[in-house]
């Protein structure tokens, strides 16, 4: 396995060379498993996450951070320079960049937004300008759609908001297209797509409903939440029956990062130890591979 083609190689090379197949390791890893990788990197420090996806090409950084928690994709997102950055967000969908770049303070979505290409900078800011008192403006960012493509067992891996007993699924283009309960989740096959076991149509909100006609939503009856969506279907969050009769919300602030596991960029040993399960999915090819580079 790869591992041990690590540990027969790691006498004979330098630590700057043994750093160096780590951190390639972990691109390669990174690149092929999005999903898993964005599951590690939430526990990492800002500043090391930052470092790290600052290493990957933007179109293997935009499959991560679509992975991320929004508010923890935000927050690193804020610790890249504004061009790395704007490729990155190119690279998303329009709905998802802009779930983004609304978590971030103004002034640093200014500076991304002002380093994207016009066109693109045009879109983004029309969908930041929803009005406040609207579905869109009080819609929690912060859930994480499923591609309809992904499987139960990668769904079940990634876990979901508690609160929530559905999962809304999403095609390519970002569309919403069904939900799946999260009991009907719990006794599929592993293997079934979301696809083939969500229910549609799919009661929703437009994102620019006023938030007195939210309140009257016929839904509101059968559902705690109900998605919010843009002018394209594309998914942009969820709004919450509770909310709509509590006081106006105050801010919440942004979750801060777990304590920082020591992986990815971390040294070596401490850096495999950490790593080291998920990378044995590499297997013979990649074995191979990582003994060229150390020759």
């Amino acid at each position: 396995g790869l591992g041990d083609v690590y540990k027969r190689q790691l006498p004979s090379c330098s630590r700057s060379r043994e750093m160096s197949f780590l951190q390639s390791l972990a691109r390669r890893y990174a690149t092929s498993h999005p999903v898993a990788a964005a599951t590690r990197i939430q526990d990492l420090d800002p500043d090391e996450a930052a470092t790290f996806l600052a290493g990957l090409e933007p179109e293997a950084a935009a499959a991560v951070f679509s992975e991320l928690w929004p508010r923890t994709a935000a927050g690193i997102l804020d610790r890249v320079a504004p061009d790395r950055a704007a490729k990155v967000l190119e690279m998303l969908n329009l709905s998802r960049a802009a779930a983004l770049l609304r978590q971030l303070p103004a002034d640093a979505r200014d500076r991304i937004l002002n380093t994207l290409p016009p066109p693109i900078a045009s879109r983004m800011r029309k969908s930041l300008s929803l009005a406040e008192g609207t579905a869109g403006s009080e819609a929690d960012t912060g859930v994480i759609p499923y591609d309809a493509e992904m499987t139960v067992g990668e769904a079940l891996a990634r876990g979901s908001d508690p609160r929530l007993p559905y999962l809304y699924v999403i095609d390519r283009e970002y569309r919403l297209v069904g939900v799946v309960h999260r009991r009907e989740l719990e006794i599929s096959n592993t293997g079934a797509v979301l696809r083939s076991i969500m229910k549609a149509p799919v009661q929703r909100i437009p994102a620019t409903a006023p938030l007195a006609t939210v309140h009257q939503h016929k839904s509101w009856s059968d559902f705690d939440a109900l998605p919010v969506v843009d002018g394209r279907i594309a998914f942009l969050g969820v709004i919450r029956h509770k909310a709509l009769r509590t006081a106006p919300r105050t801010s919440r602030a942004a979750a801060g990062p777990t304590p920082a596991l020591t992986a990815l960029l971390d040294l070596g040993e401490i850096y495999w130890s950490s790593l080291f399960s998920a990378i044995e999915i590499f297997a013979e090819g990649d074995a191979k591979k990582g003994t060229e580079d150390l020759q």
